[in-house]
């Protein structure tokens, strides 16, 4: 694993090679997921809330057959389902054998107790012939915080420069558009269907580092030798 901090935050910006086995202490492994799950949903829910539903989510509902005894707004609520499955899907897709890895945002509290306040997930992939780094899932607990760019660039540090990184985002999701362009992502159509996404609903970013800009990076995300506590923290944390 490799283990990131930020110099003016208690927050830890934590990357693993590879996903951890799902062996043991299942409970904790589910407490974990469910964690994440529940941002994801969450971030997906309150950030569509107040917008118009692109078609392919106001349809999203009609797919399955939940019976309601009750007349929750939240249970009849189409964009809440939209944001469920999706969040499952990505719990599941994270711990498939893909190859996927996973960088995780923790906030430390005085007594050092860790909680997750964000997460990316990423898979080293080769279409066409080319090797990219295609970022799949972006979500963060707290908002306007610089969480997702840290996660980000917690990533791309990883990787030496010239080393090319790929995502889809929905179109209207400008906050997170803003965000990438700041981070240097320009628009690029290229693999948006190859990963499972309709061009008319999502837009495709791609940027390639330089060493100009891992140097910024390392400015500010220093990076540490994980100790003890925390290697069996993240490990514990998985399984």
């Amino acid at each position: 694993m490799r283990l990131f901090s930020h110099h003016q935050t208690n927050i830890t910006y934590e990357i693993t090679n590879a996903l951890p086995p799902i062996e043991r202490s299942e409970p904790r492994l589910l407490a974990h997921i469910l964690t994440l799950y529940a941002m994801y949903r969450n971030g997906i829910y309150e950030t569509r809330i107040n917008k118009p539903l692109d078609p392919d989510i106001a349809v999203f509902k009609p797919r399955f057959n939940f019976n309601y005894t009750n007349n929750s707004n939240t249970a009849n609520n189409n964009l809440y389902h939209y944001a469920s499955y999706i969040g499952l899907d990505a719990m599941q897709e994270l711990f498939k054998e893909e190859g996927g890895q996973c960088c995780v945002a923790y906030k430390k509290s005085k007594t050092n107790k860790k909680t997750a306040v964000g997460f990316l997930v990423f898979y080293e992939k080769e279409i066409d012939a080319k090797k990219i780094v295609y970022i799949s899932h972006v979500s963060v607990g707290e908002m306007h915080k610089g969480i997702g760019t840290k996660l980000i660039q917690s990533v791309i540090k990883n990787y030496p420069e010239n080393t090319r990184f790929y995502l889809c985002a929905r179109k209207r999701n400008e906050e997170g558009l803003a965000c990438y362009e700041k981070l240097g992502f320009t628009y690029d159509p290229t693999y948006i269907e190859k990963f499972g996404y309709k061009p008319e609903y999502f837009v495709g970013m791609t940027h390639t580092s330089c060493l100009e800009e891992l140097n910024k990076i390392k400015s500010n995300l220093e990076e540490h030798t994980p100790n003890q506590s925390d290697v069996s923290y993240f490990s514990t944390s998985f399984r």
